[in-house]
């Protein structure tokens, strides 16, 4: 640990720093935001390198992330700041693929594609700063930043490395047994040594009790999870599901922070304390047997191809399909249909098993009042008829391939009443499915109140409402525009006591930042204009004047070479009459100063006295912020005493 002073010095800080990766970062918006959380200006050199430069998203499911580099060697600053991108909602092509990854990589443990994205666009980035600074005296300080997903993979960086000096987490997942025994070898040997766990066997491990797995991952990553620090809000979403099975705690946690303060919103953790391990264990098994290949080969689009035998691309293709087109289609559906019918076994075996816990679960949430006793077996009864919903496509499914045989569908045209039949199966299959999702819409009604703190779960989980809470904190608000609104006690005699006013902080620097900008282009184009003055006159008298007397010189010394300049004559009279010697009498004059260089002199001269006083004015204008900075801090501290 070098002991430097960190860049990102506060909470807030960090925090707008991680909510602004999303839409990705620049150098402009780091100094903005820099100035807006601590009131003055950032004055070190920070560069910006983005995963997109060094690793492929798709090959990583996914993956994104920024690296912040800041330096000076004077202040003896050189800090990297690794963040990988948190959650995301669906991408251009509407699914939903960090979810999936969620799913698949936090809770069953099972991926490590977007971990193993991380580690090469970190070690990409580090090997080119390191050669960049390799003469520098100051040891570089690394630094981990993540929300959500980025907070669980930045958490995973340092367990398995644990090469940073601190890592600053919100909203974070939290780390995963099984996880690590895949990414880190030598956990994965301890594991198995200590409990017999066959890694080699890919559900082995879920059979095993997991709080002594948890508390056994606790103890081996003590002193590397020493260094994380974790910001959490009580509602969110995400760490009311961590005491299902598998996860464990990692280095300290801030007081959870209150995101809807004066109202009475509470967690879901309650209802997840209660979620039967049985059922957890059963889903992480049914996940890794089922769906970690086809997620690891195609990602959600496999997820969803082995879960339910359907292909998205063929459904869409076909539906909207004119009936000429659907009857030459029917061989590709017939392979789809057979999918459905050996798919649907498991996923009903899946779907009861979670339906025998199920009773269980819900009891849970009679117990702490989120639905009635009546609502709880309304629920049941939908779930049992979306069972039946799910046999019956299958048994329509198994019809539809006994009654027509595959020659028949690779010539439609030659039996059109048994494509027909074969077709209405198809609209029954799809009708079916459409009755089950009015199923769940009917659960979700009576699960509204649930189904409403996990609403408030999902948006306490946003990066926008962990900002407004630090705000809050501290007397201030973030505009509907994102701007930093900060309150100001003013009275007419200076005296406490006085009305508070609201001022834009964001406007403010925003105006100091463009007229920062304006005066360093006004900089950089008087230097522009100076050198080409230098270039144009000054220097290009002088070597006009050097080659001249250059060519002085040479007549000089050799006289004999100009015998060519006197005129031509005959050959003989070049014999008698030759140049033998030349003397010049130079009288170079110099540039007049009056009458050429005093007009550009004094126009450089008006321009840099511009430049000083529009400097010493952004000084004012810089201390001005800064003022209302401490102020701002001052009635912060007056709201926490």
């Amino acid at each position: 640990m070098s002991g430097q002073e960190q860049m990102l010095i506060n909470e807030l800080l960090r925090a707008r720093i991680i909510q602004t990766e999303y839409e990705g970062l620049d150098e402009n918006k780091i100094k903005r935001i820099y100035m807006e959380e601590t009131g003055t200006p950032l004055d070190v050199d920070v560069n910006v390198y983005y995963s997109e430069d060094y690793v492929d998203e798709v090959e990583y499911k996914g993956f994104n992330g920024t690296i912040l580099h800041f330096q000076d060697k004077e202040k003896g600053i050189n800090q990297v700041y690794t963040i990988p991108r948190g959650t995301e909602g669906p991408k251009e092509d509407g699914l939903p693929h960090d979810a999936a990854y969620d799913l698949m990589g936090i809770f069953a443990g099972i991926s490590k594609d977007q971990f193993e994205g991380l580690v090469n666009f970190e070690q990409n980035v580090l090997n080119e700063i390191k050669e960049e600074t390799g003469n520098s005296k100051v040891e570089l300080e690394k630094i981990g930043l993540g929300h959500s997903l980025g907070g669980g993979l930045m958490i995973m960086l340092q367990l398995y490395n644990g090469d940073y000096d601190h890592v600053y987490t919100i909203n974070s997942a939290a780390a995963s047994v099984y996880k690590m025994a895949i990414i880190d070898p030598t956990f994965g040997a301890e594991l198995s040594n200590k409990f017999g766990i066959n890694l080699e066997n890919d559900t082995d491990i879920y059979k095993y009790n997991p709080e002594s797995l948890e508390e056994f991952a606790k103890k081996f990553y003590a002193e590397k999870a020493s260094v994380i620090e974790h910001t959490t809000l009580e509602q969110d979403l995400l760490q009311a599901i961590f005491p299902i099975r598998g996860f464990f705690e990692t280095g300290s946690y801030n007081n959870p922070i209150n995101a809807f303060e004066n109202q009475s919103i509470e967690s879901l953790r309650e209802v997840f304390d209660n979620f039967p391990d049985e059922v957890a264990k059963e889903l992480q098994i049914y996940l890794v047997e089922n769906l970690a290949d086809p997620y690891n080969e195609e990602g959600i689009e496999g997820i969803l191809h082995q879960l339910l035998g359907i292909d998205l691309q063929k459904v869409e293709e076909f539906t909207e399909a004119s009936t000429f087109k659907k009857i030459r289609m029917a061989g590709e559906m017939h392979s789809m249909i057979q999918e459905i019918r050996e798919k649907a076994p498991e996923l009903i075996k899946m779907i009861e098993a979670i339906r025998g816990e199920l009773p269980d679960i819900l009891n849970a949430l009679v117990k702490t009042g989120y639905i009635t006793e009546a609502e709880k077996n309304e629920v049941l009864s939908q779930v049992d008829l979306i069972i039946g919903d799910i046999k019956a496509i299958h048994s329509r499914a198994d019809r539809a391939l006994r009654d027509i045989p595959f020659h028949i569908l690779t010539a439609p045209l030659t039996a059109p009443h048994a494509i027909l039949r074969y077709l209405n199966d198809y609209l029954f299959i799809k009708n079916t499915l459409d009755e089950a999702k009015g199923r769940l819409d009917i659960i979700r009604d009576y699960m509204e109140d649930v189904l409403g703190l996990a609403i408030h779960g999902g948006n306490a989980h946003r990066m926008k409402f962990v900002i407004e809470s630090l705000r809050s904190a501290k007397g201030s608000r973030t505009a509907d525009n994102g701007d930093v609104i900060i309150s100001l006690e003013i009275s007419a005699s200076g005296d406490r006591g006085g009305m508070c006013i609201e001022v834009n902080l964001s406007s403010a620097v925003r105006i100091y930042m463009y007229g920062l900008d304006f005066v360093e282009q006004k900089e950089a184009l008087l230097q522009e204009l100076m050198s080409a003055y230098e270039q144009s006159y000054i220097s290009d008298y002088e070597y006009r004047k050097n080659a001249l007397l250059s060519k002085i010189e040479d007549m000089e010394k050799y006289p004999y070479r100009y015998q060519h300049l006197v005129g031509r004559f005959t050959s003989d009279s070049n014999v008698v009459h030759k140049v033998s010697h030349i003397r010049v009498n130079e009288d170079i004059a110099t540039l007049p100063r009056d009458g050429f260089k005093l007009p550009f002199e004094n126009a450089f001269s008006f321009i840099e006295k511009e430049i000083k006083e529009e400097r010493k004015m952004l000084k004012s204008f810089e201390e001005a912020i800064k003022a209302l900075f401490d102020r701002d801090e001052t009635i912060a501290q007056q709201i926490k005493g």
